[in-house]
């Protein structure tokens, strides 16, 4: 039973009201207990998909090794039909190896599995060796990929590489996908905090623009539909199937960059118009919330 009282405010009565609530108190009972049974399959879901992925990679990779030895002659000549298949083998068990990579990094991310390391390193030096890394393939397409940091006054950042790393490999490669000719432009600012609040992220006491970066990728490829942007990071999005077909991927990507993104205390989001390019930027502090701080 719920009992509530309140004074009227005209007289010196009190008003008392006596609801029954045992519906009520049922109903979220039953919700709590959906919610932790919930919870304990998707622990075993995660886990069961974790241990299968683990155990896939060993046979896969070693089809990759085979067929690459295959291609290299280390077992002989091949004909021409034989290069072929090994390449067809090959080719494949690449693709295998790069999807159960990336449900293995999804997973982990979900369970909070995934370990971050903070340290100071020089960000314009992170950035262009990301940039040196895809660059071949971008001159593979002959699409030109433009780096631009002149407007950025803070170089030093505490963060972990390794995860900004992959948040740029899995935007430039996504946009390399996406763009047939133009251009990928790559431009590091420093954002005004009235911007950084517009996109949700709480400033902590003390950080001023120079605490943060603004990252934006600009491409001129074939753009993404207003019905896909509200889901383009949701893991469980599936494109449709002609562009299935056509660039391939499992689309689990944007939704690993995403989660890492919010995982660095930032977040990320796209400006795209069907056949007009797409613009995917990120916000993300380059500073770190010192003890001192939490306790002032």
């Amino acid at each position: 039973v719920e009992v509530t009282s309140s004074d009227l405010s005209e007289t010196s009565e009190v008003l008392i009201s006596i609801r029954n609530v045992s519906e009520k108190q049922e109903m979220i009972e039953n919700l709590l207990n959906d919610y932790e049974q919930t919870k304990i399959l998707t622990q075993a879901r995660d886990s069961f998909i974790t241990d299968l992925s683990s155990e896939l990679i060993s046979p896969v990779n070693s089809v990759i090794g085979f067929s690459q030895a295959l291609l290299e002659c280390l077992g002989g000549d091949l004909t021409e039909k034989q290069k072929k298949y090994a390449n067809i083998i090959h080719s494949n068990g690449r693709k295998i190896f790069d999807m159960l990579e990336e449900i293995l990094e999804i997973t982990a991310l979900d369970a909070n599995k995934r370990e971050f390391n903070f340290k100071n390193f020089d960000i314009i030096k992170l950035v262009e060796f990301v940039t040196e890394a895809i660059k071949p393939l971008y001159d593979q397409k002959k699409i030109e990929l433009i780096l631009d940091y002149s407007t950025l006054e803070r170089r030093n950042c505490n963060c972990d590489d390794l995860a900004l790393r992959k948040i740029l490999l899995n935007i430039l490669g996504k946009s390399l996908k996406f763009t047939e000719t133009g251009s990928v432009q790559i431009t590091l600012k420093h954002p005004e905090l009235d911007f950084i609040s517009f996109h949700g992220i709480k400033i902590p006491a003390g950080y001023t623009e120079k605490s943060f970066i603004h990252f934006s990728v600009k491409d001129t490829g074939i753009g993404i539909t207003e019905s896909e942007l509200d889901n383009i990071f949701d893991e469980y999005r599936i494109l449709d199937k002609a562009t299935r077909q056509r660039y391939g991927g499992t689309g689990l990507s944007l939704a690993i960059t995403r989660k890492i993104v919010e995982k660095l205390d930032g977040v990320i989001w796209v400006e795209s118009e069907l056949l007009k390019g797409s613009d995917f930027q990120f916000i993300i502090p380059i500073e770190r919330v010192r003890f001192s701080d939490l306790g002032s």
